[in-house]
């Protein structure tokens, strides 16, 4: 089991980002059942905000798509919480 820290989350959610790809493969893992993950109360409160800022500046207000990523990576989170 691993604890995901809210930095993986960043590099998750920042597609551009240098790390993504590895920050990726980890949730990739742990969605796929490779690994199994925890995460504490105050990190799904970070990558909420994060989440939630990150679309808030980098897509058009009209754009339903940033909702989606939103609601997915929420999703993924509580998938890996159970």
């Amino acid at each position: 089991m691993i604890a995901i820290d809210t930095g993986i989350w960043i590099e998750y959610i920042n597609t551009n980002g240098k790390l993504h790809s590895r920050a990726k493969a980890i949730i990739d893992s742990v969605n796929s059942g490779k690994a199994s993950a925890i995460l504490t109360p105050l990190t799904l409160t970070e990558i909420f905000y994060v989440a939630k800022e990150y679309t808030r500046k980098f897509t058009h207000p009209k754009n339903p798509k940033h909702l989606q990523r939103n609601f997915t990576i929420l999703y993924i989170i509580i998938l890996m919480w159970k």
